[in-house]
């Protein structure tokens, strides 16, 4: 909750900091116009500071993201803000440490607790301070004798003052003559006429809240000089121009030179003295046409910046088939028609599919990203555009691309129109120039199913079982176990984008059933787990891990019949310190404490099966050869340290590549029971390899007795007549 509040701070303090800067530049225009219309402005800025929320408008002139920062970003692999300035973005979004796949806290989650923290000590500094000022402010008051209906005189103090929110009192020294006096009353009813006084608390307390934000300190200070200069506008207007000299008299011999930042006193020479006297010097009836400009360019300004920019219709999270072909190559023989071409699958993480008529699966294409062209730049990817394509391009306001990685270096862009029509071009990119081929309108057939893996490609082989069942073999799941498998997907694929595959694997703990809170007689299932996802990159013809998380789960689901399942709730145990007790606090009192709870608790006791689920998936999906790979680590395990006789001794000088070789799971146990069964394996590497998969097969559910074995090929050869398939 902590860390959440925080992001949103964070949020709004960056979209605030947009709206400083525009502000601060419309001042510079409107240097010559009355103050109160700067002023008018920041009103905008103590909205966007202070609210989390706002309306949309086609009109908006917010020039950047109003949520930069994705709520999910310390589980993404990749963690990136969108601000929607190109430079910053890439910028912050290198520095940012990705994702530990398997770490109970990844290490943004990190920085971003100890930030929070950091954040609420600096709130707790200010207010801290803030109450010691009022305090002695207070000290100095308990002379003032009341002079008439709010005014009070004090002998101990230098400037007058406003002080109070509900029943606002004017405090003025002793000493004041009796024109100063009238000039300053004015002054300070004006203030309370226009409720400054309230606007200025309200002002400090968002200080408070974005006090990590000089941005922030610096609309502070330059709002409270425009409320006192427009307020000095006020009173010269109302006495005449003819009082401007002595008015400016009384400023500088009441200038307190400093500004009252933790109290929350108007003061009438508080900061700045020179700027507010040659404000007053210079102070001119300004023209109606002045007015009138200035009147209009604060209210277009202050209404674009407090509105956040329209939202299209979203184009992800939906499957598209192509209704209109509208360019392709002639250079091509073969060629697609409306009826023969695939269709197309958007994840709402913009990830992109393709299933071409005879298919039964999807496709994982690859990841989109934002790719800017100009008019000219997209006119140039086409040999001979005919007319409907060039209408269609001229319509284009978003550009995303995805590169498949092939040899032919092909690419897809997916372009939104201005009136949320999607087109898609398919080209290449192996010459000297790249030239798309084909040029499809798409057309929106259906939303993906909840409970089905939307955008999800099925491994291509059955070795790998998707699920990881808590008895020791894999099983068909069941429609509970697919949708725990789909909600799994769905839930993380949204926070984690860097790899080109994703999967995952789970251990249901303990299932509940009742009926839903909302009383339409529909009864729920509550599924208790443990569970890893993993997302993959191939690289080179190799497999790598790019992210992922493991934690205990717990999902709810409204069982319509026996087949489907709706899902309603998707809980995960809060971070840091509150870990153990949420979990506790979830997980029904009677695994508690057992052992099906308590297990829970111990990420490490599942991690293995887990990843070696997850591992056999993205293998076979991505058709990785990784037989070679298998001997590469066990000749590296096996290189040192030389001078050891003991096996576990180079197992643990390596443990990374001891660990993607258990992981490799049944790929592992092929490879080294092929090994075994042509014999002679007696050295080393035998240990080595007889370790592995002796590790994998406990994992999947095996045990064995405590006999040592002399070499590798002497366990193999013990154990071979049960557990190597014939």
């Amino acid at each position: 909750m902590q860390e959440e509040l925080f992001l949103k701070v964070l949020n709004m303090s960056i979209t605030g900091s947009a709206v400083i800067l525009c502000v601060v530049l419309m001042r510079l225009l409107l240097r010559k116009a009355p103050k109160v219309f700067p002023y008018a402005l920041w009103s905008v800025v103590l909205f966007r500071l202070i609210c989390p929320f706002s309306f949309e408008s086609a009109l908006s002139l917010l020039p950047v993201n109003p949520e930069p920062i994705p709520e999910r970003i310390v589980y993404a692999a990749v963690p990136q803000i969108q601000t929607g300035i190109g430079a910053v973005d890439r910028i912050v979004s290198s520095s940012l440490p990705g994702a530990t796949p398997y770490a109970s806290v990844n290490p943004l989650q990190i920085w971003i607790f100890l930030g929070s923290l950091l954040w609420i000590m600096g709130i707790a500094a200010l207010l801290i301070y803030s109450i010691f000022s009022l305090m002695g402010l207070k000290r100095r008051l308990r002379t003032a004798v009341h002079d008439q209906d709010n005014i009070y005189l004090c002998a101990d103090i230098d400037t007058p003052f406003v002080m109070g929110v509900i029943h606002p009192r004017i405090y003025l020294p002793a000493s004041l003559s009796g024109t100063e006096k009238e000039y300053i009353l004015l002054h300070e009813q004006t203030h309370i006429r226009r409720f400054d006084h309230v606007v200025k608390i309200l002002s400090f307390f968002v200080l408070c809240i974005h006090w990590f934000n000089p941005l922030v300190w610096a609309a502070f200070f330059l709002s409270g000089r425009d409320m006192e200069m427009s307020c000095d506008e006020a009173v010269i207007r109302k006495l005449g121009h003819e009082v401007k000299k002595d008015y400016s008299s009384s400023l500088l011999s009441l200038a307190t030179g400093r500004r009252i930042v933790g109290g929350t006193p108007l003061a009438f020479g508080e900061g700045d003295t020179r700027g507010r006297i040659m404000n007053v010097l210079n102070y001119k009836k300004p023209a109606f046409r002045v007015l009138l400009i200035a009147f209009l360019a604060v209210l277009i300004l202050g209404m674009g910046l407090m509105a956040n920019p329209k939202a299209g219709e979203n184009f992800t999270a939906a499957v598209y088939r192509v209704d209109e072909i509208l360019y392709s190559a002639s250079q091509y023989s073969f060629a697609y028609t409306t009826d023969s071409a695939p269709q197309y699958n958007i994840s709402s993480d913009y990830v992109l599919f393709r299933k071409e008529v005879s298919d039964q699966d999807w496709v994982m294409l690859g990841s989109l990203y934002k790719y800017p062209l100009s008019r000219q730049e997209r006119y140039g990817l086409f040999e001979s555009l005919n007319n409907k394509a060039h209408d269609n391009l001229d319509e284009v306001k978003t550009i995303y691309r995805a590169d498949l990685k092939d040899e032919n270096q092909t690419f897809i862009l997916v372009m939104e129109q201005k009136d949320g029509h999607i087109l898609l071009a398919h080209g290449y990119d192996f010459s000297e120039k790249p030239r798309v081929r084909w040029l499809f309108h798409l057309n929106k057939i259906v939303e993906p199913d909840t409970n089905e893996q939307a955008g999800q490609v099925k491994p291509r082989s059955d070795r790998a079982a998707g699920t990881v069942e808590a008895e020791p073999m894999a099983k068909e799941q069941n429609p509970l176990e697919k949708a725990v498998s789909a909600a799994i997907l769905q839930h993380h694929r949204s926070g984690y984008n860097g790899g080109d595959f994703s999967a995952q694997a789970h251990t249901t703990l303990a299932t509940e059933t009742g009926e839903s809170e909302a009383g339409n007689g529909i009864n729920t299932v509550t599924v208790y787990a443990m569970a890893l996802y993993m997302e993959f990159g191939y690289r080179g013809g190799g497999l790598s891990e790019t992210g992922g998380s493991h934690m205990p789960i717990a999902l709810t689901f409204e069982v319509e019949d026996k087949n489907i399942y709706r899902l309603m709730e998707y809980w995960t145990p809060r971070d840091g310190a509150d870990y153990g007790p949420s979990l506790r606090e979830k997980f029904p009192e009677r695994i508690f404490p057992g052992g099906i709870g308590e297990d829970a608790l111990d990420t490490q006791k599942y991690i293995q099966a887990h990843a070696m689920a997850c591992y056999e998936q993205a293998i076979a999906y991505g058709q990785v050869d990784v037989g070679n790979e298998i001997a590469g680590l066990i000749e590296t395990i096996c290189s040192s340290p030389a001078h050891m006789s003991n096996p576990g001794a180079y197992i643990d000088a390596h443990p990374l590549e001891y660990r993607t070789l258990i992981y490799y799971g049944s790929y592992t146990l092929e490879y080294c029971f092929d090994l075994f069964a042509q014999g002679g394996q007696r050295g080393l590497e035998g240990h080595i390899m007889a370790a592995a998969c002796r590790e994998i097969m406990m994992a999947k559910g095996a045990s064995f007795d405590d006999i040592l074995y002399s070499t590798g090929q002497d366990w193999y050869d013990s154990i071979k007549d049960w557990a190597v398939p014939s």
